[in-house]
C-alpha cells in the first residue's frame, strides 16, 4: 500500500513510515505543493495512492467522485509528527482491510 500525504501533513512521514507503507509520497514530492484539492485527489487516483489528509474538504470530493482513491481522514487536531506516525501505524490493519473492500471510500482515524 502506498500513501499520498497532503500538504497539511509533514513530508517526513514518508520516510518514517516507509517500513509499513513503501512507495508512499508527499504532495511536495509530486509537484503538488500548490495544487488544488481536486488536483491532489486526481493525482492520488491516477497514481493508485491512498490519500491521507487532515483536510475535511477531501471528504466532499470522496462523496462526489467515489473511489479510487481511498481517503484516510486523520482527525488529530494540531498534532506532532510522532502522534501522526503513531496513529497511522496503529491503523495499518484497518487501512489494509479498507483497501480490499471497494465499498469503503473513507477511513477516519480519530485521536483519543
Amino acid at each position: 500500500m502506498k500513501l499520498l500525504f497532503d500538504q497539511q501533513l509533514s513530508r517526513r512521514l514518508v520516510e518514517r513510515l516507509r517500513d509499513l507503507y513503501p512507495q508512499s509520497a508527499h504532495t511536495s514530492n509530486l509537484a503538488l505543493g500548490r495544487a488544488t484539492d481536486a488536483e491532489v485527489y486526481r493525482s492520488a487516483r491516477d497514481g493508485e495512492y491512498v490519500l491521507v489528509t487532515m483536510d475535511a474538504d477531501f471528504l466532499a470530493l470522496s462523496a462526489r467522485f467515489g473511489r479510487p482513491p481511498l481517503v484516510v481522514h486523520l482527525r488529530a487536531g494540531n498534532c506532532t509528527l510522532d502522534v501522526a506516525e503513531a496513529l497511522l501505524r496503529s491503523a495499518a490493519a484497518e487501512l489494509a482491510e479498507a483497501l480490499c473492500d471497494p465499498q469503503v471510500r473513507l477511513v477516519e482515524i480519530v485521536r483519543d
